[in-house]
């Protein structure tokens, strides 16, 4: 028997803060996508046993690719 765990980390993000202005000036997404991809860094050594699945979500809307 074959078990998946899959496990998500959910992320708000604000888009306005001084730390992210600059990336989100280039797409209305781009901070959640940044954030979608620190979280898959921080999780890659668990990734043998578990799908992890990163959602993050901007204050003001946008919700990274994979989680939509």
């Amino acid at each position: 028997m074959i078990i998946i765990i899959i496990a998500w980390d959910v992320t708000v993000v604000c888009p306005l803060a001084d730390s992210y202005i600059h990336t989100a000036a280039f797409d209305a997404s781009a901070v959640a996508e940044l954030a979608a991809a620190s979280k898959t860094a921080k999780y890659a050594a668990l990734e043998s046993r578990y799908i992890i699945q990163p959602i993050a979500v901007e204050t003001l809307g946008p919700i990274n690719g994979p989680a939509v």
